[in-house]
């Protein structure tokens, strides 16, 4: 009897790991299991798609005939709430009982939201999917020019330059010190604050939203913060990170911190025959162990891999996850890379920074193996750099890197 192989998610992970097995196993049935209608699509891509800067069709991750031509049966547009493990069934909104023989939960995550008094149903807008994207691009279209943004991480700073390039007035309202906190370090989030303050955008920092105002016919006005101040506006967008989507998963799967999956080095979680990869599992970290959430798509479509080869039989181990982010702000450019903070115990760094040309690269080392680093401006050696994490990395290494004769600085931690 051929194996039933069922995916919850149908995005980087859920896609990766249905290609993996039906590499291995062209016989087996998938079934493809999504709350949302569309074929796959690349998330990385709505700030673009909001932008202008791409479209609907070249977002897509697949040929529209993918699904019949790797006969995958794809449930569109329907929510999975609860996970039958002992009977081995998925139970969908519908009612509708679907069996497996190996389920793999890629569900995903969704954005944090945090509690705003007076906020209504469809006050505060996220980024996340291609409906969010869309609604977006209404707030647009509808004529609406100024914006409120809520939190400085990269999705808000993604999502406040997209809406830039329309014209929009944006304020960005700031609860920590400096923007990107989670993934730069202070000396390079404050290059590219300027770069985005030159361009119009405004910050304000140390404030956080206490209220939503509206006018007297109901839509946003304003956000009010916790100073009295307020920040006029016709709409409002939030990006304070993401939560893992399992609600639906058994109680006997494992979980770390209550919410993320945990799951060995072949993506099995803690359950037989049940696998988990991607935004909701918190994985092996590559350099320094541990388990981690790295809510980015590069993890998410290796592990989605790592689940398929070893659902369909192929034992394959994951060595584990790294922390790598991009972003693009009016012509800037800047990556960071592992622990480009330096936050680890024992590390120093190598760092030169000319910030009245907007350059910053910075090495982060520990016991002579980089861990980490940041590049603004120059990102050319991203790449390799990404390759050399957790590999010793010479002096003379690094300054053919930089492209420069002197290191200018030497913190050591």
């Amino acid at each position: 009897m051929n194996k039933h192989y069922v995916i919850i998610g149908n995005s980087a992970a859920g896609i990766f790991a249905a290609d993996a097995i039906r590499e291995r196993d062209q016989e087996g049935l998938i079934t493809v299991i999504s709350e949302e209608t569309q074929d796959a699509y690349s998330r990385c891509l709505t700030t673009y798609y909001v932008s202008g800067y791409t479209d609907r069709e070249r977002m897509m991750l697949r040929p529209s005939d993918y699904y019949e031509t790797q006969s995958i049966n794809f449930l569109r547009g329907l929510k999975v709430t609860k996970i039958d493990a002992p009977s081995k069934q998925v139970i969908l909104s519908s009612g509708v009982r679907v069996s497996y023989d190996t389920l793999l939960i890629a569900s995903g995550a969704s954005p944090r939201l945090m509690d705003i008094p007076d906020a209504k149903p469809g006050d505060v807008h996220v980024m996340r999917t291609m409906k969010d994207a869309d609604a977006l691009i209404k707030k647009i279209s509808n004529g609406q020019k100024r914006v409120c943004v809520l939190g400085a991480g990269l999705v808000s700073l993604k999502t406040a330059s997209a809406l830039a390039e329309h014209g929009l007035d944006i304020t960005i309202v700031v609860t920590s010190q400096h923007i990107l906190s989670q993934q730069f370090d202070s000396e390079g989030a404050d290059i590219l604050y300027r770069h985005l303050k030159n361009n119009g955008v405004r910050f304000l920092f140390g404030l956080s939203a206490s209220r939503v105002l509206h006018d007297s016919l109901g839509a946003v006005s304003g956000v009010e913060l916790n100073d009295g101040s307020v920040v006029s506006c016709d709409f409002i967008f939030m990006g304070k990170g993401v939560n893992p989507n399992t609600s639906f998963i058994p109680e006997d799967v494992a979980r770390i911190q209550s919410d993320w999956i945990e799951v060995d080095d072949h993506m099995k979680t803690s359950v037989p025959d049940i696998y988990a990869a991607g935004d909701c599992v918190m994985a092996k970290d590559k350099l320094f162990g541990g388990s981690r959430s790295y809510a980015l798509w590069p993890n998410a479509t290796e592990q989605g891999q790592i689940a398929g080869a070893n659902m369909a039989g192929s034992p394959v181990a994951y060595e584990g996850a790294l922390s790598m982010n991009s972003l693009q702000f009016f012509g800037l450019h800047a990556i960071c890379g592992g622990d480009g903070r330096g936050s680890e115990a024992g590390s120093f760094a190598v760092i030169l920074s000319e910030p009245e040309r907007n350059q910053y690269r910075k090495f982060v080392f520990q016991n002579r193996k980089l861990t980490g680093f940041i590049l603004i401006g120059k990102t050319k050696n991203a790449g390799v750099l990404m390759q050399r994490l957790g590999k010793e990395l010479s002096p003379e290494e690094c300054h053919s890197l930089l492209d420069h004769g002197v290191i200018a600085e030497i913190s050591v931690k």
